[in-house]
């Protein structure tokens, strides 16, 4: 293959790779090793090390997605996957935004996708976590999850800040 060939062929698979997170379902990226997204198909998930994600945590409860063996797709892939099952408002508890925190911190250094169905519940734990963890003002914890999904949960996740 000469070098222009290569070069060629690199530049494609780069652009490819790079389209990836792009294509995912309300992606956004809220933190400069965290993005978001809904619900991946397999074959995005199978796409994101090409991506340069190496986590992918997954909000999502087993009986949401029945159809999908996200941890058997992800681990083929080459990912680490957690899953931290959120159901709903229900879910939006301190004890859940414990232990997403502690994901996050347990990965830290390291490309993540958090994933629910849309990207609310992404939004609704990273604004929790904001306020409750890191202490940020309610105004600036709503503006992060807002970045990262935060819609249909939002006035639950204002209610649960305001006590």
């Amino acid at each position: 293959m000469s070098r222009i060939a290569f070069w060629g062929l690199l530049l494609v698979s780069v652009a490819a790779a790079a389209g990836t997170l792009e294509d995912l379902p309300q992606h956004s990226q809220p933190a400069a090793q965290l993005h978001a997204s809904g619900q991946p198909t397999a074959e995005a998930i199978a796409a994101l090390p090409a991506a340069g994600i190496k986590v992918l945590i997954d909000l999502r409860p087993d009986e949401e997605t029945p159809q999908l063996d996200e941890a058997a797709v992800a681990r083929a892939a080459g990912l680490t996957y957690e899953s931290l099952p959120i159901a709903g408002k229900a879910g939006l508890t301190r004890e859940n935004v414990v232990a997403f925190d502690a994901l996050l911190k347990k990965h830290a250094g390291e490309t993540t996708l958090a994933h629910c169905s849309s990207s609310n519940r992404v939004g609704a734990l990273l604004a929790l976590r904001a306020a409750w963890i890191d202490g940020k003002p309610v105004a600036e914890a709503l503006a992060l999850g807002e970045k990262a999904g935060l819609k249909g949960l939002r006035g639950d996740v204002e209610a649960l800040l305001s006590h």
